[in-house]
């Protein structure tokens, strides 16, 4: 645990994707050449099979397969860190692979789509916990953990919050951008330790605010269009022309 704290408070983290083949099996080729790259990158620690690595669509063999090559390309350069989830049950199946495939540490996600009462949240990882020697990284969502655990930005996109974190003593955050422009996001980690806010302030207005604006934008148009004739209901060229509404009144709804 010791180890872990100390680089992951050296600043930021990998979350590498998991490679997969287009009949959906495991890339075992591409799983190692991609934790490769992102290493040579030099991110303080490597978070495999997590939200972004297709964990949810990992079978058990495969899990430990893409475990056991990721840790063997950091060959202990960097601490590897398997996700893991589900009920408390199966999430300390999925923790006790991780370990016999030679993680440093778990993350612990989140349920998904339900909102698990914070007493329970706090005994599965009681539960997880009592059943591995690996430390665990608690991902939480409007929940709060048990003391004595490490915390670290795992915002989506946690370059914009990571001054306002550091300001309070967490310097550690997850970066998304580290799969893709692992130099853009290197050059960001380094930053703060270069005393250098014209680098941050660039790359922050250069680079990762669009990101989040493209991002946004393009989730508003992949939303879908609301249905019904009421008078907030609208498309993306304007106020929305329901047939029902035309034929029972003669003109389209307009909002007030």
């Amino acid at each position: 645990m010791r180890r872990l704290d100390e680089w992951m408070k050296r600043g930021g983290s990998s979350f590498p994707l998991t490679s997969i083949q287009r009949n959906g099996d495991l890339d075992p080729g591409a799983h190692r050449a991609y934790p490769e790259q992102r290493l040579a990158a030099g991110p303080d620690a490597v978070l495999l099979a997590c939200g972004a690595g297709e964990f949810t669509f990992l079978d058990e063999e495969e899990y430990r397969a893409g475990i056991t090559v990721a840790t063997d390309v950091a060959h202990g350069r960097r601490p590897v860190v398997a996700g893991i989830g589900y009920g408390w049950a199966r999430a300390l199946r999925f923790a006790r692979i991780a370990e016999d495939a030679g993680a440093e540490a778990t993350l612990v996600l989140p349920h998904c789509s339900i909102q698990a009462p914070q007493g329970g949240r706090v005994e599965q990882l009681r539960r997880i916990g009592g059943g591995t020697r690996l430390p665990l990284i608690a991902r939480q969502r409007d929940q709060v953990a048990p003391n004595g655990f490490l915390l670290f930005n795992g915002a989506a996109t946690a370059e914009l919050q990571a001054r306002a974190y550091a300001g309070i003593g967490v310097r550690t955050y997850a970066s998304a951008v580290h799969a893709f422009a692992p130099e853009i996001a290197q050059a960001f980690f380094e930053a703060p330790d270069k005393n250098d806010p014209d680098q941050t302030n660039k790359l922050l207005r250069g680079f990762h605010v669009p990101l989040v604006e493209l991002r946004d934008s393009e989730a508003r148009l992949r939303r879908p269009a609301r249905q019904g004739c009421g008078p907030t209901a609208r498309t993306a060229r304007g106020p929305r022309t329901c047939p029902a509404h035309r034929a029972r009144h003669g003109r389209p709804r307009r909002p007030p």
